[in-house]
């Protein structure tokens, strides 16, 4: 609650005043409403003996006490008070979404630091989830809430002490009772909103990671004629995630219904047995009351909604309380971190890894020098891709120490600076072809002609095709092999101290691949290389090797 309140003060502050100067305004212009209707109802029931007096502010401001003036302050604070509302829920909207943006960013930028380790359960439909769907739920249902609960207390505390000053009597009784009410609610529902909230989160990341798969794989889906499947799925995953929504919905508005059949009740009870007063202050009193529990109850629905989308939206909460996102120093500051020069060894001593309950590495020891070629190895499932997602950062060991240059990574600002990576699954963007290779430094042509020549570029300009060329966004327009060849010439043009080559050549031909690995070997003899394949012919071009079981 703190770090929520803490973002709350952070963001935008500004705005935040404003909406403070709105909730206040607000709070004038309900209660202005309440009491004028109020003094309304009892000038008709006892014209003469009004439990409510405005006679002050009458004659202050010079305005004879007529039914057809007291009429017009009603109606003008009713038409004040909607106009107003419409204008204070778009305030709030607004600093919602606002807050919405900035937890997706912070989201966001948590995973791109270079300082953080990807753990096995940030998939990609896991890390979509966290972004859009959870970040909105919590500014819209969480963070806002803490704003909802102070405003519509400090609204309920005003009605209850004009309500006190009507009948403290009858204003205790139905206190009590609406407090005991809620209590009631909220220990029968609190085990059932635990379940639900697990429940919305789960199916929110299934539908989420659904949605994903089936766009993620459209080509593969019609020609394996998988289109009946994943609608099914899809709308099976859709109809248990509506059912939650729904539920959520019904369990965090029902209890206002039972608390306002309850006000009735109470009401109608207690001013049958209040034989001491008047029949007319008897109806005054009983209409004044109604009226402004009606108004009360909506904003007591808010506080109670609010505590409970808490609870619903716990499992970013946890995140973002665990990472710290919240806190402007909860990374390591750049000055404090050292950089590293040109790399020189790389070590690694008695590590362990797991994913879930498989062991991947146990007691992996291995020492990469400058300019060393290591060559790794072994089965499908062995732990070759993970081990480069370690080495460069993206993961870390679970147990054992990885340094470089003599140096824990976890102090190095400039990781990312050493390694330069190919993987097997290129990205290519919707541009040209020198684009994708050139990325974001400038062109340079000798650079770029001498790639062109390792890799073989030429193979791609056929069909009319030339350097200029745009990839679709599918990449339909490319093989695999040609994707292959664009992605190993951008990674040459950004070219580093360790180049990593994660089976990025596995879509080429037997005799380019060799051709391709013996040019890059030569003309970047200077360089340490790791190259990572299956085809252990290419094992004899290396001066050291790594099976991997």
């Amino acid at each position: 609650m703190a770090n929520l309140i803490k973002l709350i003060a952070y963001i935008k502050p500004r705005f935040l005043i404003l909406l403070i100067f709105a909730t206040i305004f607000l709070l004038a212009v309900e209660m202005l409403g309440v009491i004028s209707l109020s003094y309304f109802i009892d000038y008709l029931i006892n014209e003469d003996n009004n439990l409510i007096n405005l006679d002050y502010y009458f004659n202050m401001l010079d305005i004879e006490k007529s039914l057809l003036n007291i009429s017009i302050l009603v109606i003008s604070s009713a038409i004040l008070r909607n106009l107003y509302f419409g204008v204070y829920i778009f305030i709030k909207a607004k600093y919602s979404h606002s807050i919405s943006e900035v937890i997706s960013n912070k989201v966001l930028s948590f995973f791109l630091r270079d300082n953080v380790f990807l753990k096995n359960k940030f998939n990609p439909s896991y890390l979509q989830h966290l972004t859009v769907n959870q970040s909105f739920e919590v500014s819209a249902s969480t963070v806002m809430g803490i704003i909802e609960i102070i405003s519509s207390s400090i609204i309920i505390l005003a009605i209850c002490a004009f309500l006190f000053s009507v009948n403290s009597l009858l204003f205790i009784s139905i206190i009590l009772g609406i407090s005991i009410l809620y209590i009631l609610i909220y220990l029968t529902f609190n085990s059932f909103i635990k379940k639900l909230s697990k429940g919305k989160f789960f199916t929110t990341k299934k539908i989420t990671k659904t949605s994903l798969e089936i766009y993620e794989n459209l080509k593969e889906i019609k020609l394996l004629n998988l289109k009946d499947y994943f609608t099914l799925k899809f709308k099976k995953d859709y109809n248990i995630f509506n059912k939650y929504r729904v539920i959520s919905k019904i369990i965090t508005r029902y209890p206002r219904l039972i608390v306002e059949s309850f006000v009735i009740l109470i009401v109608i009870i207690i001013l049958n047995y209040s034989v001491k007063l008047e029949l007319t202050n008897l109806i005054s009193i009983a209409a004044i009351f109604v009226f402004g529990f009606y108004r009360i109850l909506p904003y007591a629905d808010n506080i109670f909604t609010s505590f409970t989308n808490f609870k619903l939206s716990k499992e970013l909460l946890e995140f973002i309380k665990n990472n710290k996102l919240l806190e402007n120093k909860s990374f390591k500051k750049k000055d404090e971190k050292e950089e590293i020069g040109k790399f020189k060894l790389l070590e690694i001593k008695k590590a362990n890894y797991k994913i879930e309950k498989k062991i991947i590495f146990n007691n992996l020891n291995l020492i990469i020098k400058n300019k060393d070629k290591l060559f790794v190895s072994g089965k499908s499932g062995s732990g070759k891709t993970s081990l480069i997602n370690i080495i460069c950062g993206l993961y870390r060991f679970d147990e054992g120490q990885y340094n470089i240059n003599l140096k824990n990574i976890e102090n190095i600002s400039n990781l990312r600076s050493i390694f330069s990576i190919c993987s097997q699954n290129p990205i290519l963007l919707n541009r040209s072809i020198k684009e994708n290779i050139i990325l974001n430094m400038e062109f340079n042509e000798k650079k770029f002609k001498k790639i062109s020549q390792i890799v073989e570029l030429n193979k791609l300009l056929n069909k009319g095709r030339t350097f200029n060329t745009k990839i679709n966004p599918d990449s339909l327009n490319f093989s695999g092999g040609e994707k292959q060849r664009i992605s190993i010439a951008r990674t040459l043009y950004h070219l580093k101290d360790v180049l990593i080559m994660d089976e990025a050549t596995n879509g080429l031909d037997s005799k380019s691949e060799i051709k391709i690995i013996k040019k890059i070997l030569t003309i970047y003899n200077n360089k340490t290389i790791i190259f990572v394949t299956h085809n252990k012919d290419l094992k004899k071009l290396f001066n050291k090797n790594l099976l991997l079981i």
